[in-house]
Parts: C-alpha cells; structure tokens; sequence
C-alpha cells in the first residue's frame, strides 16, 4: 500500500529528525536538517527559514533551498509586511495558492519574478513567542493538503524548541564566560603577581 509506505516513511524521518535536532546545540545543522528532511521526504525543493531579529522586528533569511542569489540578497522582512511577515504577526500558516493573483502578494513581489506560484509560511511558534517563519515555494500552482500542513507544522514545532534550546546553550556559554572574565579581573586586582596570568 502506497498510502502505508508514505506514512512510515514520515514517521521514520520525524523521529530521525527530532534526534538529530536534539542532540544539536548549533542553529545551523538544525536549520539544515529540517529543509534537508521537508526536501527527502515531502519533495519540496524549494524552502527557506526566517529568523526574527527582535531589535528591528524583521525577519532574515537563515538558510534557503532552491532560491537563487535576488532572493537571498533581498533585505529583511518586516513583522506583518510580505508573506512570511503576515504568518509572524498572525501566528498561523499563511497559504497563497496562486502569487499572481492573491491580492495579499505585492505586485512587484520578488517571488512572482522567480515563477513561484505556490507558498505557505508556518510561523515557528514556541510557548515565549514566535522565533521565525517556515516557508516551502512551488514552481506549480499547489493546493497544500491537511496533511501536509499538519506535517509542515510538527517540522516547525521541532525547529522552533531546537532554536529556543540553541540560544539558551549560547546565552548560557556566554554568562559563563563573562562571570570567569569578571573574577579573574578581580584576582588580577588583588595580586600583581598574577596580573595576566588568570585570564
């Protein structure tokens, strides 16, 4: 059964895909493991990630499958503007069957001119806030199914708690080593002799 095969074949890259993240502390891999699994196993080529940058409440492209260098070199998207900002404000998926006449789409949208014609954005929500947008472009017009939403959302969930715990680890490691800064300044401080050495 076709349907059977799919279905273990999603579960076995959910669980592969939530050890691998979990087992990572750095953005990056995860970041690619999710694009690289929602490429192997839904068999969408074209992806990107988003992460919000709090100071200027935008959105920066993180990683990218598919898209060429205009996009990537496109600045960041405001929180509410565009697509991706729509889904960051609204904390839902944001689906645009058809970029050329959905009138939430800019007409001199970047995405049109690259011949996508599909996109859906899922915010990647933890229970603090929304860290970033999901999103998977097609070249063909593409209705997405409630299952690939409901997967496409789990992705999101997976990617949004190993981005929350790899900021945590990065703020933690810095809280650390600024502390051991301070107190070998502070034995520096008392003891000549070692001036230097402690650090």
């Amino acid at each position: 059964n076709r349907e059977l095969s799919r279905k273990v074949k999603e579960l076995t890259s959910l669980s592969e895909v939530t050890q691998t993240i979990s087992n990572s502390l750095d953005i990056n891999t995860v970041l690619d493991t999710i694009v690289d699994t929602i490429k192997n196993v839904m068999g969408f080529d074209i992806c990107s990630i988003k992460l919000l940058d709090r100071d200027t409440n935008s959105l920066a492209i993180k990683i990218t499958r598919g898209l060429g260098d205009e996009y990537t070199s496109k600045g960041p998207t405001p929180v509410g503007a565009g697509i991706s900002g729509l889904a960051a404000k609204m904390c839902r998926a944001i689906i645009v069957n058809d970029t050329q006449t959905d009138p939430r789409v800019p007409k001199d949208h970047i995405l049109p001119r690259l011949g996508v014609k599909s996109v859906i954005s899922i915010p990647l929500i933890t229970k603090q806030s929304v860290l970033g947008v999901l999103n998977l472009y097609t070249k063909e017009k593409h209705e997405f199914t409630g299952d690939e939403i409901r997967l496409l959302g789990i992705f999101a969930n997976q990617a949004a708690g190993a981005i929350e715990n790899a900021r945590l680890f990065d703020s933690l490691r810095d809280s650390y080593l600024n502390t051991i800064q301070a107190l070998s300044m502070a034995i520096d401080a008392k003891d000549r002799y070692t001036h230097g050495h402690s650090k």
